[in-house]
């Protein structure tokens, strides 16, 4: 029996209860998403950014999930004219798209530098880290600028 107490720690049920939460085993237990996102995506959990761009007040939320194959689809909700176009030409993508790249001319900056005006604008860098957490690439970590 003590082989059981090992097999059976906290450790353990702690780890498997988080593979759970992370694989979205019982995404409409543990997602704060609504119905509808969750419906949209075949009731898997998703990864949600909200990005306050600033001066402009035009807030985004990207949603991001990735099938199997770590292809991530994307869905992007604005008032912004030129977020909105940016979505278009990107609503889904892969690692490849991302990764081994000069900076800012992955697929997202190169279809950014198309339709946005603003060279500061932080959506296209917003969406990548969207895209980064949902293929586990990066660790789920607000980014803030503030003036001082």
């Amino acid at each position: 029996m003590a082989w059981f107490k090992k097999i059976v720690s906290p450790f353990w049920l702690t780890t498997v209860f988080l593979l759970i939460i992370r694989r979205g085993i019982f995404p409409h237990l543990f997602s704060p998403l609504s119905k509808g996102i969750l419906k949209q995506f075949g009731g898997r959990q998703v990864i949600k950014v909200k990005i306050n761009p600033g001066a402009c007040g035009f807030s985004v939320t990207v949603t991001t999930i990735a099938d199997v194959l770590k292809k991530v689809k994307i869905v992007i909700e604005t008032d912004c004219e030129q977020v909105k176009e940016l979505a278009s030409e990107i609503e889904s993508m892969g690692m490849e798209d991302i990764f081994g790249f000069p900076f800012a001319e992955d697929r997202i900056y190169q279809a950014a530098k198309k339709v946005i005006r603003h060279n500061s604008c932080p959506v296209p860098c917003g969406i990548i880290k969207a895209v980064e957490a949902e293929l586990g690439l990066a660790v789920k970590q607000d980014v803030d600028i503030h003036f001082i």
